[in-house]
């Protein structure tokens, strides 16, 4: 077994990931919330993913009737869904934004088709020895049939669909960047996990520790897993992202490590930027950051 797979073979795998996602029927359903704020609409959103798991988010759109850019984004690990209003000011500026909760990690989003090779409470311990199995398989699907639900929306403009995320959302949507190059005019990713990913087993940081000890266990298993991660690792498929990118780290972050993630941002081609956040660990830049996000992403939309 080769310690990597190819580009091609990963290619190849997320191709038919994305073709067994489309033979469900989605099932899209909007259930309108009251809101305070005459400008904004504000709805549940569910749909139907992998393994007919019934996923759960939020949509938020100003209420016009002309297209409005549209922000996507993804969340952290284990950061939930809470409130639509933790979203308002995307609708507040003029955007319409979806986010949905990600499966297993504390939402309302369950993860209940077990699980052929390995289980775990924790969700990155699920799979891990077979690609076809692994969590994040399950993790990424559900973000392809978001960003499939804003291609299918009339009032979004398709040429202003912007992907968001940190940390685990920063990892996941460079990936959805790769995987769909046509689809996003900007990028933006503040801490962004799931590169260089075997080093990060071995030295169990963040949500790959609990592969780092299952390792600990089943050394046996090393070859294993290392090829069957490369599916799902960010230095594989940079090099396809097109659009900007926007990228944040922070130079003492012990989750998601700055140098690990340099192995993926060296590969970018697509013009691209890089803040440094010194002195800081895995917050980044926090509020800071976000302004100047805003700030750029009116900038860019009005270009």
């Amino acid at each position: 077994m080769k310690l990597t797979a190819t580009q091609n073979e990963i290619l190849a795998f997320w191709k038919a990931v994305q073709q067994e996602v489309a033979e469900i029927e989605p099932e899209y359903t909007l259930t309108k919330q009251s809101t305070s704020d005459p400008t904004v609409e504000v709805f549940t959103l569910t749909f139907t993913g992998l393994y007919q798991e019934t996923i759960y988010g939020f949509y938020l759109r100003p209420k016009t009737t002309q297209q409005v850019p549209v922000i996507i984004e993804s969340l952290g690990y284990w950061t939930t869904l809470e409130d639509p209003f933790q979203f308002i000011h995307w609708p507040q500026m003029g955007y319409a934004c979806l986010v949905i909760d990600n499966r297993a990690q504390g939402g309302k989003t369950l993860d209940q088709a077990p699980y052929q090779t390995t289980s775990h409470p924790e969700p990155f311990g699920r799979g891990i020895l077979d690609h076809h199995d692994f969590y994040f398989k399950r993790l990424l699907a559900d973000q392809l049939r978001l960003v499939d639900f804003a291609t299918t929306r009339d009032e979004v403009d398709q040429t202003q669909i912007i992907f968001r995320g940190g940390s685990q959302g920063g990892g996941v949507v460079l990936l959805l960047g790769a995987l769909l190059p046509d689809v996003p005019k900007w990028i933006f990713a503040d801490v962004p996990s799931h590169a260089n990913i075997y080093h990060r087993v071995l030295e169990e940081t963040g949500s790959y520790g609990v592969i780092g000890r299952f390792l600990a266990y089943y050394p046996n298993q090393r070859k294993t897993i290392e090829h069957e991660l490369s599916y799902f690792d960010l230095q594989y498929l940079a090099d396809l992202i097109t659009c900007p990118v926007s990228i944040s780290v922070a130079s003492h972050d012990p989750v998601c490590p700055m140098a690990d993630f340099f192995h993926a941002y060296r590969k970018i081609t697509s013009p691209k930027t890089l803040r440094v956040y010194w002195k800081k660990e895995h917050e980044g830049g926090g509020v800071k950051q976000l302004v100047r996000e805003i700030n750029q992403i009116n900038q860019i939309t009005q270009e």
